[in-house]
């Protein structure tokens, strides 16, 4: 092992700046999302739910929420919303399982699976690891083609960095790992990235995206001397070479202006504390829910996804949609940690 020198984060950046020119000039088909209903348990006991608007939604469309005691009940329609995407169960008593339909005319576009919210159901959705090891970076992509994202995490969190300091360079204790879990945590697969690369941020990067449009995300990894390209069930493709710390603000309020994160705390600016939260913030992006973000952080053994719970005042197209700020999503997990940012207003 040796301390990192300026050609290895040459490489990285001029790595990162090839692969995502390729996304973008080639224009890669755009994910086929599901609705990414989510539902958590706020802090007075209301049921909270939320979802997706997607871009090929009419104009028209409105969302019938139901809301059942029982999985198998159509249960009883709370709610008809057309200008919103998500809703609030004050009194929910016995109902534990919410439905989301979408309609149009009179007529219903697609049945959205029902999502369950009990008493034991936290304020955020917990994805458990494999082990007791804190996750670096997390990755999302549908790696299955089911239209719900999934997560592709790079551990340990270890990180040797020659520019922060003289003498920061340290050995690398272990070696990289990445793993992917489906979105419900089920675990899916691991590789083990070996000793050719050291345990440095900026030397391994890692990018989650569907790069042939047959919509299921290949993972594109660098390591040491050689790259790895595997497809979404884990299969080498090959080693094609595609290119030799601040405030984090956050979509999180009920409208445009945005909040922002410092350690493990939520701030409406300029310092009022709105929420807090445990671990590593990881990754910020669009992935379940209506059109505010998420806030994806790692502990021992696990990540967290949190999710707002405060009514939004309308309803916006899933971010994710947008072209730029889904490239930014994918550039993530390579380098320092940066949230991703639109390139068009969406209605």
């Amino acid at each position: 092992m040796r301390p990192g020198t300026i050609s290895d984060v040459l490489c990285c950046r001029a790595f990162i700046t090839a692969i995502c020119t390729a996304v973008w000039l080639h224009g890669a088909a755009a994910e086929r999302l599901d609705r990414g209903v989510v539902g958590v348990r706020r802090a007075d006991g209301a049921n909270y739910i939320s979802w997706r608007l997607l871009a090929e939604d009419p104009p028209t469309v409105t969302f019938r929420v139901y809301g059942a005691a029982e999985s198998r009940d159509d249960g009883t329609m709370l709610a008809e919303l057309r200008d919103k995407c998500d809703f609030s169960d004050p009194t929910p008593g016995n109902r534990q399982y919410y439905r989301v339909v979408p309609v149009t005319n009179g007529s219903v576009l697609n049945s959205v699976g029902a999502v369950r919210i009990d008493q034991s159901t936290p304020g955020y959705v917990r994805i458990r690891l494999e082990g007791n090891y804190r996750a670096q970076k997390i990755g999302l992509a549908d790696l299955d083609g089911d239209g719900r994202l999934d997560f592709i995490v790079k551990q340990p969190d270890f990180n040797t960095d020659p520019y922060q300091q003289p003498g920061y360079w340290k050995k690398s204790e272990d070696t990289y790992k990445i793993e992917a879990y489906r979105h419900d945590g089920t675990f899916m697969w691991r590789y083990d990235m070996g000793w050719a690369i050291e345990e440095g941020i900026w030397y391994s990067p890692i990018v989650a995206y569907d790069l042939d449009g047959d919509g299921k995300a290949e993972v594109f990894c660098k390591g040491g001397t050689n790259y790895w390209l595997y497809t979404a069930a884990g299969k080498l493709i090959g080693h094609t070479n595609l290119g030799d710390l601040s405030p984090k603000a956050v979509y999180w309020l009920e409208g445009s202006t945005k909040a922002y994160v410092v350690g493990q705390r939520i701030f409406v600016w300029p310092n009022r504390e709105i929420g807090r939260i445990e671990g590593r913030v990881v990754c910020i992006a669009d992935c379940i829910g209506d059109w505010r973000e998420e806030i994806i952080t790692a502990l021992e053994g696990e990540i967290r996804i949190y999710t707002t719970t405060t009514p939004a005042l309308f309803r916006r197209v899933c971010l994710m949609q947008d072209r730029l700020y889904r490239n930014d999503v994918a550039v993530q997990t390579m380098g320092y940690f940066y949230p991703p940012q639109l390139g068009k207003s969406l209605r």
